[in-house]
């Protein structure tokens, strides 16, 4: 995927995140977010060409963002219970949101990893906040 629309942001913010790489798809036409050998995120155009990020999220919240938010929809081509696509071009979206989904994605998706490759991922990441502060 050549253009991530006006994504650059957020494809940062992922590419900040500690043992995550981008890779360019070309052949399915989108980027896949990945931590160790696992996906955490797709970015991805629907059929009708707008660019959407797919994000791994709790179910429970899952759903009550879908219900909540206009601009957060069930996953475009992934499991619709534990996945959800953002239409962060909608002019409500919130990139604040966007971003601690995208964290608490990173997060689900390492805490589905074996310990001796999550700990030191997490310990990076942890030291990488108190480092904000």
């Amino acid at each position: 995927m050549s253009d991530a629309d006006g994504l650059d942001w957020l494809l940062s913010a992922a590419a900040g995140l500690p043992g995550v790489r981008i890779e360019d798809r070309q052949a399915w036409g989108c980027l896949i977010l990945w931590v160790a050998d696992r996906w955490f995120g797709m970015v991805i155009p629907d059929s009708r060409g707008e660019v959407l990020v797919n994000l791994k999220g709790d179910p429970d919240l899952n759903a009550a963002l879908v219900g909540e938010h206009d601009w957060i929809i069930p996953a475009y081509h992934m499991n619709k219970k534990h996945w959800i696509s953002l239409r962060l071009g909608h002019p409500d979206a919130d990139r604040g949101l966007a971003l601690d989904l995208l964290d608490a994605s990173w997060h689900a998706t390492v805490a589905g990893l074996p310990r001796r490759v999550a700990r030191p991922l997490l310990l990076v990441r942890e030291g990488a906040l108190e480092g904000d502060e």
